[in-house]
């Protein structure tokens, strides 16, 4: 292999890690040298489509590069994805992988926003290319080998940018977990900022028919719809940068660019860059210089231009070299663990400016000598400079492969030179061992490349290059592209064919997420690609290819670059009537060759400047239509089908005459020979003739005319064109002319009008209706007769607008309608009466119905039933079907009659307006052309529209733009903000509204206030007088009265030439302080003692606003423009900008009216630190989660406990805080939540990382008001805080000062305050008007927008109510929403009940002793034990000592030698006072198992225990006694055998209590009732009852008596009566 060979194979891999160009075939380089061509093809104005098919599409003497099946195999494929996190399923866009080959090799696919996102850990200096992560975050898999190549990730890092704008470039190397090398260089130091990079990963599989791949890598963000491009795929002998598809020629390059904004320049590398490209290969070893080793070092080394081969070196643009590793790293002797070793090396740039005689000198790479020798730790150690970039001379690695570093630099900017060097320094010693640590690091120079690039990207161009080897073309061959062309915008209902891969477009877009639904969707008014309207990345963001004439017509007049749109705007056109012209082209109809196409198509290419007239008249021919302007608007109309929407009769035209004039039959042509492009044939043009055969041989001659079918590529196109034209001049050959007032103000060129003419025929066929009696009565004002056999149809002109059928027929809400019936209801029985309506119904199958609408008046016809003969003047006329309404008196009617289906003379003509012309105050001159609509038919006879595609409708009223005179100039928006918000997936998941699942994407929202008008009424407040003389420049002025108001409009000298307004500002008794020539006046002189009026003033919104211009900051690429400029309606006063970063951006918007003139910018700048991006839960927009190492528990009494001195907190975000803290009672272990409600508060721990080394934990709860200002005198709403659990004053602290503020203002103005020390971006603030916490109707709350100053800050919103001199409050305690981490949830369900929740993942306290487990095995029999007494068998009044005994048999309850007067069984008692029995417990216990035998200690007696005795003993004996009642009857009473087996039964005891003693009598016996004891409530001695009734007895002061019963105490005896 020659070393030329070689250097071009290093340089081939080399190229490979910078920016490859897409679609440049790469190939080795030989020693050969060659002659190159290199052609560039301006196209056409950009952005287009694109080639149809890739170098498919490039011609070369019409040849193409490459076979169409063969590139559609083996292409890039750009598509959309949708993936969720974690998934390694990806869905692409519909047919994306219809041709790819799935088994050509491997593809990689990029997801734009699919990768790893990182939140607040990014720093980076300005200058260096060095980022790093505060938290492990990069991985080798991220570094880029060819960076802006296919398939290449890119990282966004916001603030690093210029100005502190995003920064979006490539990881080029991967240094650690926490360090990277990016390109470019960072242009702003950043710290702790948030980024992002794109998904890169290789296909695994293809499901073709699911649209789906499935990738080796799973996505870490979902993502849906976003940008990806699938890379050409890669073989063994192709890569991903090298990647073209094989071409039909030899060594042969191509590119295109679209001719977008910001596209790439066209640079074609390697083999035949035809630019110039010089490569040297020295293979140079890389020794340590003698800069920095004086004893062993080497030299510099040198390549030099001549040694490079540079013919001429002054042309040099660019320098490429690549540095060579074979290996490098450093390896552990101890232990062989390996770790990165480094190169370093210096590069500098010399040139020669006098042939070589002297050079200047400027350093590529690395730092000065001097820096690197005076370094306090030497050269031989690279520490912490590992996190110093490539350019810094480092290359870092660990690989024990070979690997290379390239180096690209521009030095255009050292020109003028005419000869140049580099000049290298190897700073460390090769190979050289550190300690233990042996380094394995040699570097070679491997080649140098010297490169003479075009860098021209000519943005908004379509440019295709072509370099080919001269050798394969004679001469320069003829090249064409095949291409889709412009890019334009279209209705966001609107799917054109190449989207539904169909020859037939649809209206079945969803508006709003770009789906294809079943049926028609509703146009909403907007258009796709309008990007005033919709942000980047909106699904509607784009402008889409189509040929669709009418939309290709809009896009000349609106187009700010090649078009009109810097002089009509865009609601300068009637783009209402472009909806129903562009759905008019697309219906379907015969081809003329077996199939069908749309019915017109536009396939334009103009190549040259033209007059705007022209261009845009040869556009609308396209669709036989014709363009004029009036009424402030560009309006198109189409021959087609229409309805008449006017009547004209003698009785509303001047002079009740019409002018006829017709066509010379002799000039009609009979031929038409139609020019057209033949795509079968390289579009080359071709003739098409029409011919009216039938004329030809009545007239025995042919009057041949040619026409352009301008864009058409079509054959049937150009044939119904041509027949068109042919029947046109022969059936429509009349043309009629006459004046009317203002009735006709409202008439159109393209309308269709009846004129009933009775002078032409001699028929009374029209006049004015006298009266209208009833929807299907009317009184005509003149005599008409009606013929037998005829039918008649009376014709009334309404003064509203009107829909009319323009299809064969509908069935709308069950009725019938045919072409051209009027139709008042839609399919909900709701009234048509707007343009939005009536483009908007469908029929009773759910199909759209397609209505022509008339705004201003409408022509109703109804059959006439009355009979045949002569109606009287005066007289009644009746139709068979009813009129919308009574016609009122005066309205225009005439009549049409038909007889055997002709038109019977005097029947009013249809007539197309041709033009209308105001000649003077009220008077039109109209001329019309007659109408025949027969003659569409014959146009496309066997030509059927297909009912599936017929037109849809529009959504909103057909508005005129008017223009004013601007008397104030243009107003611009009083002020504009912006804010960062993180984009939310799912909000509430919980409902309760305190949590939201973030999308981990910031949208930036752009807001400013609508421009108004001031206007002075016509009342007046107050007149005065100008009690002094005024110049010109006096802004104090005397009155001859006060003022009425402190501030306000006045007119000087009021209805005179010399009217002067003036505003003042303040007053002063009599003297006001004006602003002199306010709105739109001049200062004038005045002399004393004319008029002053006051006058009331009043804001309208601006008349003239057409749109707003807004540009900003966020996504501009800041290398070639600052701003993004966007278009806004007028309608709109906010804008959204998706996929942003945080940083210092600037906005500005203007007001631009109708007339195109402009405000001036009102403008914003503000640096802001974008919301944490954490892909977590979160609450109150803190991040939820984190881990802990600890346990956390909660106590009684509200102590939030972490349990280990020494614990780890991981936040939400991943960054770790270590804590020590042995001491249980500080803050960094513990806190507080007493302070929590004690019904079911709630609180929140949040570990604040501000205060990570004191008082890290904090407890937070959140405060709500409900009682704040919230604008126009209302109180509704809340507004919630955070505040720290138990705070004072709500959590508030009176901020210093006081503050002013106006309703309706975002600006807060402070005295003595310190706002940029009180207030941050976002914090909230509280205005209060006065000075307390209380929750009252008179604060207003709000967050803060940008700190201009110590005394001057903005809000976000506005201020709704006026503050003057009052009170500002800020929260005690702020949380970083961006960094704090709430862990835990904490409830008090009670005084000493808390529950305490966690969110993150924390280790659990022991926890309660588990349930009880299985029963086990059955063990061995174990002794038997007994527990039973032993009685003492007689009574004793003393205890009896404890019984023993010297065995006992547990198997019949026997003993040996038991004491004596004891027994295992009971005694009889024998009743008695004195009396006691006792009992002792004893225990026997085997003494072995299964012994049966007890003795010893296993035997075992209890003290004696007194089982029974007591006083006062009951004793029941006795048998046979009887008892009698006072009735004689005789009962047996208790017996003591009943009791107990022994005859009688003793019960002992002190004394017997019971309730109530039920019995039908009592006998005592010896007792008298005064006997009886008092204890339970019974009269006695002390409080006699002499009365009354006790449980049915009845007392008496002597006698107790119930039933025959008498106890007579007095006698002493009871008396049983009968």
């Amino acid at each position: 292999m020659s070393a030329q060979q070689a250097a071009a194979r290093a340089r081939q891999e080399a190229e490979r890690k910078l920016a490859a160009e897409m679609g440049t075939a790469h190939r080795s380089m030989s020693g050969e040298t060659r002659q190159r061509a290199l052609v560039y093809d301006a196209l056409t104005e950009g952005p287009i489509e694109g080639l149809v098919n890739g170098a498919a599409s490039i011609f070369l003497d019409d040849v193409p590069l490459v076979d169409t099946d063969i590139y559609k195999q083996t292409n890039a494929i750009n598509t959309t994805a949708s993936v969720s996190a974690g998934s390694t399923t990806v869905t692409v866009a519909t047919g994306a992988l219809d041709f790819a080959d799935v088994d050509g090799g491997t593809r990689k696919i990029l997801i734009k926003g699919a990768g790893k996102q990182g939140s607040s850990i990014f720093s980076a200096t300005a200058g260096t290319t060095t980022l790093t992560a505060s938290s492990s975050w990069f991985t080798s898999g991220m570094a880029s080998a060819s960076m802006h190549a296919e398939g290449a990730a890119r990282i966004q890092i916001e603030g690093a940018g210029e100005d502190g704008r995003p920064y979006v470039g490539y990881i080029t190397a991967y240094t650690s977990g926490t360090s990277a090398q990016v390109s470019p260089p960072i242009a702003t130091t950043v710290s702790g900022v948030s980024g992002a990079i794109d998904l890169v990963s290789v296909i695994t599989a293809y499901n073709v028919g699911s649209n789906q791949v499935t990738i080796t890598t799973a996505a870490t963000t979902t993502v849906s719809g976003v940008a990806a491009t699938l890379t050409a795929p890669q073989t063994d002998h192709t890569t991903y940068a090298n990647s073209s598809p094989p071409t039909n020629y030899n060594d042969l390059q191509y590119s295109f660019r679209s001719g977008t904004r910001h596209q790439r320049p066209i640079q074609m590398r390697n083999g035949g860059n035809p630019t110039a490209s010089f490569v040297h290969a020295p293979n140079i070893r890389m020794d340590q210089n003698a800069t920095f080793d004086s004893t062993n070092g080497v030299s510099d080394h040198l390549v030099t231009s001549s040694e490079v081969g540079v013919p001429n070196p002054a042309e040099t643009d660019e320098i490429f070299f690549v540095i060579e590793m074979p290996q490098l790293f450093a390896i552990s002797t101890k232990s062989a663990t390996e770790y990165n070793s480094w190169v370093e090396f210096t590069c500098d740039f010399e040139y020669s400016r006098d042939g070589g005689s002297s050079y200047f000198s400027n350093r590529l790479v690395g730092p000065t000598d001097n820096e690197i020798i005076n370094r306090t730790d030497g050269f031989e150690f690279f520490n912490d400079r590992s996190t110093l970039s490539l350019h810094d001379g480092y290359i870092i690695n660990k690989t024990k492969k070979a690997f290379q570093e390239p180096y690209l630099f521009n030095v255009e900017e050292f020109k003028p030179f005419d000869t140049w060097r580099l000049r290298f320094q190897r700073v460390n010693e090769p190979n050289k061992a550190q300690g233990h640590h042996d380094n394995m690091n040699e570097s070679f120079i491997k080649f140098v490349e010297a490169r003479i690039t075009d860098k021209f990207s000519y943005p908004f161009t379509a440019i295709g290059a072509v370099s080919f080897n001269a050798k394969d073309f004679s001469g320069q061959p003829k090249r064409s592209y095949h291409i889709k062309g412009k890019k334009v915008q279209v209705p966001t209902n609107y799917l054109t064919r190449d989207e539904t891969d169909d020859i037939s477009a649809s209206y079945k877009r969803n508006v709003s997420d770009g789906s294809t639904e079943s049926t028609y969707q509703d146009w909403d008014g907007n258009f796709r690609g309008d990007e005033s309207t919709f942000a980047v990345g909106h699904v509607n963001h784009n402008k889409v290819y189509t040929n669709n004439p009418a939309w290709i017509f809009y896009d000349i007049i609106t187009d700010h670059r090649y078009g009109l749109g810097e002089l009509v705007a865009e609601n300068f056109v009637d783009k209402y009537a472009l909806y129903q012209i562009a759905r008019y082209c697309d219906e379907l109809v015969d081809d003329g060759k077996g199939g069908q196409e749309p019915r017109f198509t536009c396939n334009a290419y103009i190549n040259k400047a033209t007059e705007a007239f022209k261009v845009l008249k040869d556009l609308a021919g396209v669709f036989r239509g014709m363009v004029y302007w009036m009424d402030g608007e560009l309006v198109a109309v189409q021959d087609r089908p229409k309805e008449p929407i006017y009547t004209f009769t003698q009785g509303n035209v001047i002079g009740g005459e019409f002018a006829y004039e017709s066509t010379s039959e002799r000039i009609r042509a009979n031929q038409i020979i139609v020019k057209w492009n033949d795509p079968q044939d390289q579009f080359r043009a071709k003739s098409h003739i029409v011919d009216d055969v039938d004329n030809i041989i009545d007239t025995g001659r042919i009057n041949s005319t040619q026409m352009s079918a301008f864009g058409c590529t079509s054959e049937g196109q150009a044939h119904r064109l041509g027949k068109w034209r042919l029947l046109t001049d022969k059936i429509e050959t009349e043309v009629c002319s006459f004046s009317t007032s203002v009735n006709a103000g409202f008439i159109r060129p393209g309308d269709i009008i009846n004129v009933q003419d009775h002078y032409l025929d001699s028929v009374q066929f029209s006049g004015r209706i006298k009266a209208g009696v009833s929807t299907t009565v009317v009184t005509l004002d003149r005599a008409v007769t009606l013929a037998s056999n005829t039918t008649y149809t009376l014709h009334l002109v309404y003064p509203t607008g009107g829909a009319y059928l323009e299809q064969d027929s509908a069935t709308i809400n069950s009725t019938n309608y045919t072409r051209g019936d009027l139709v008042l209801l839609d399919e909900d029985g709701a009234s048509i009466d707007t343009h939005a309506k009536a483009s908007n119904v469908k029929d009773d199958s759910n199909n759209e119905v397609i209505l022509a609408w008339s705004e201003h008046s409408r022509v109703e016809k109804q059959t006439i039933s009355t009979s045949a003969g002569t109606i009287a003047a005066g007289s009644n006329i009746t139709v068979s079907s009813a009129f919308s309404a009574v016609p009122n008196a005066e309205v225009i009617w005439a009549l049409t009659a038909q007889k055997n289906d002709t038109d019977v003379t005097g029947s009013a003509k249809q007539y197309r307006v041709l033009g209308i012309d105001e000649s003077e105050a009220g008077t039109f001159n109209i001329a019309a052309g007659l109408y025949n609509d027969k003659k569409y038919d014959l146009v496309e006879k066997d030509y059927k529209v297909t009912p599936a595609t017929q037109t849809e409708r529009v959504l909103f009223d057909n508005t005129r733009a008017t223009s004013q005179a601007i008397e104030q100039g243009v107003p611009g928006p009083n002020s504009i903000t912006f804010s960062l918000q993180q984009v939310s997936a799912e909000t509430d998941t919980d409902g309760t509204n305190d949590e939201e699942t973030l999308a981990g994407t910031l949208k930036a929202v752009i807001e400013w206030e609508m421009p108004g008008m001031i206007r002075l009424a016509d009342n007046v407040l107050a007149n005065s007088f100008v009690n002094e003389p005024l110049d010109k420049t006096e802004t104090t002025i005397t009155l001859g009265a006060a003022a009425t108001t402190d501030k306000g409009y006045g007119i000087i000298e009021k209805g005179t030439s010399n009217e002067e307004v003036v505003y003042w500002t303040a007053k002063s008794g009599n003297n006001i302080t004006a602003v002199r020539g306010s709105l739109g006046t001049t200062a004038k002189t005045h002399a004393t003692g004319v008029s002053f009026t006051e006058v009331p003033s009043f804001v309208t919104p601006y008349p003239n606003l057409a749109y707003f211009e807004l540009e900003h900051s966020f996504g501009a690429n800041q290398r070639t423009e600052r701003f993004v400029t966007v278009e806004v309606p007028g309608s709109q006063t906010s804008f959204e900008v998706a996929n942003v970063l945080g940083g210092t951006h600037n906005v500005r918007v203007r007001t631009v009216n109708n007339a195109g003139a402009t405000s001036q910018w009102t403008s914003f700048e503000n640096t802001v630190r974008a919301p944490g991006l954490v892909k977590a839960t979160s609450r109150g927009n803190l991040s939820v989660g984190g881990t802990m190492t600890s346990p956390i528990s909660i106590t009684s009494a509200g102590a939030y406990n972490i349990a280990n001195s020494t614990y780890t907190f991981t936040d939400a975000a991943g960054q770790e805080y270590n804590i020590t803290q042995t001491d249980a009672t500080h803050a960094q272990r513990t806190q507080s939540f007493s302070g929590l409600s004690a019904s079911n508060g709630v609180g929140f721990a949040v570990f604040d990382c501000s205060a990570s080394a004191s008082d890290p934990w904090k407890a937070l709860d959140q405060k709500t008001d409900t009682t704040f200002h919230a604008g126009a005198g209302t109180t509704a709403g809340s507004f919630t805080w955070w505040k720290e659990v138990g705070a004072s004053n709500l959590g508030l602290t009176l901020v210093t000062g006081t503050i002013t503020a106006e309703a309706n203002s975002s600006t807060v103005t402070g005295s003595s305050t310190t706002f940029t020390s009180d207030f941050g971006v976002g914090d909230m603030i509280r205005l209060g008007s006065t000075n307390d916490y209380a929750e009252n109707s008179s604060a207003w709350y709000g967050y803060v927008d940008k700190v201009v100053s110590d005394t001057s800050l903005l809000v976000k919103g506005v201020v709704t109510k006026d503050f003057s001199s009052k009170f500002a409050y800020k929260q005690s305690f702020k949380p970083d929403f961006t960094r704090d981490t709430i862990v835990s949830k904490i409830t008090r369900t009670a005084s000493s009940s808390y529950l305490l929740e966690h969110f993150g993942s924390i280790p659990g306290l022991k926890g309660d002793d588990g349930a009880q487990g299985a029963t086990g095995n059955a063990g061995a029999a174990g002794p038997q034990t007994v527990v039973s007494f032993v009685y003492h068998q007689a009574s004793s009044s003393s205890q009896p000592s404890t019984p023993s005994a010297d065995s006992y048999n547990l198997t019949n309850n026997t003993f040996t030698n038991l004491t004596s007067g004891w027994a295992t069984t009971p005694p009889t008692f024998a009743a008695g006072n004195a009396n006691k029995y006792w009992y002792s417990y004893f225990r026997a216990e085997e003494n072995t198992a299964g012994g049966g035998t007890a003795s010893g200690g296993n035997l075992t007696f209890q003290a004696s225990q007194q089982g029974i005795g007591f006083s006062g003993l009951i004793t029941f004996t006795g048998s046979g006694n009887e008892f009698s009642d006072g009735a004689g009857n005789t009962v047996n009473p208790l017996q003591a055998a009943d009791l107990g087996s022994s005859g009688s039964t003793t019960i002992d005891g002190g004394r017997i209590e019971t309730g109530t003693v039920a019995a039908a009598r009592i006998s005592i016996s010896g007792k008298n009732i005064s006997d009886l004891s008092n204890d339970s409530g019974f009269q006695g001695n002390t409080a006699t009852r002499t009365g009354g009734t006790v449980g049915g007895w009845s007392l008496s002061s002597t006698t107790i008596t119930s039933g025959n019963i008498t106890l007579d105490n007095a006698n002493t005896r009871i008396v049983i009566s009968d």
